[in-house]
């Protein structure tokens, strides 16, 4: 008996009484507030997709192929970045494209780049490769700018 009852003196009230409602409610709904906001930025904040594609680099201009399905997810002006696999840097440039162009399977994308950069590649005539065509979505203040 005198154990039991020095076990008892030592509990805390927090041991001894239950944690209120309010404050598991409020632990729980924050947790989800938390989710929702991460699942928004997720869905808001638009991140690079890279598409293996064929590209056509010449000296005065770069050429990209493309497949119909991702011809429809690039839009007029869309900033994007080719990177060849004899380069380790990106040409970067913007898409020049018309939805008229979307009747045929294969689709040609001219892309508007400096001109500088692809005279620094090594390219006689014309260089045709698989490189990687990297679409940047607009960014969040791009839309609001927009809109």
């Amino acid at each position: 008996m005198k154990r039991h009852k020095v076990l008892e003196d030592n509990k805390s009230e927090f041991f001894l009484e239950p944690i209120p409602r309010w404050i598991t409610h409020f632990g729980f709904g924050l947790m989800v507030a938390i989710f929702l906001a991460i699942l928004t930025f997720t869905a808001v904040v638009n991140h690079p997709r890279t598409i293996i594609m064929e590209v056509t680099v010449s000296p005065d201009s770069v050429i990209a192929e493309a497949d119909f399905d991702v011809f429809q997810q690039i839009t007029q002006g869309q900033k994007v970045a080719i990177r060849s696999p004899f380069s380790d840097l990106p040409i970067e440039g913007k898409a020049e494209v018309q939805k008229a162009w979307g009747n045929a399977n294969k689709i040609y994308i001219p892309i508007e780049v400096n001109q500088q950069l692809i005279q620094n590649m090594p390219i006689r005539n014309k260089l045709l490769c698989k490189g990687e065509v990297i679409l940047y979505d607009a960014s969040l203040l791009e839309k609001i700018i927009k809109f």
